[in-house]
């Protein structure tokens, strides 16, 4: 399966919001890549963990522009944030306590998570940044 990337046709144009989304898709490749050098196993507590945190930071973020801009659909957003910080969640739990977790499954979860969050959910915002993100172009 060929990687997520980074491309022009996601950027928001909040240089803040875009640098984060390219750590985000930097963290899947990652993981992707130990998983082809049979490293997955090794990485894949410290992905969730990283991610975890990263995604909270991110989805902050975010979260702060919708209230300046008054993204209407922001409380369902938010919704679809808080499904993933749980659904990661879950996963670190699990492998904290000494279940199996596979990092293959770990990494069609988040690819098909971001690549639908990334590529489609953030889309619906774009508009309403309007001025503010046109301002921060970059």
């Amino acid at each position: 399966m060929a990687a997520l990337a980074w491309e022009e046709s996601i950027r928001t144009g909040v240089p803040e919001i875009d640098r984060q989304h390219q750590m985000i898709l930097e963290r899947l490749d990652f993981l992707d890549q130990a998983i082809r050098e049979g490293q997955g196993e090794v990485v894949i507590g410290q992905i969730l963990t990283d991610l975890t945190e990263y995604a909270r930071e991110h989805f902050r973020t975010e979260e702060r522009y919708f209230e300046q801009c008054g993204y209407p659909k922001r409380d369902s957003h938010h919704q679809e944030h808080d499904r993933f910080i749980h659904d990661i969640g879950e996963l670190y739990e699990a492998f904290d306590s000494g279940k199996t977790v596979s990092p293959d499954e770990v990494y069609a979860y988040l690819r098909n998570w971001i690549e639908q969050h990334l590529w489609v959910v953030d889309r619906e915002y774009l508009p309403f940044l309007g001025g503010s993100a046109g301002a921060r172009k970059q």
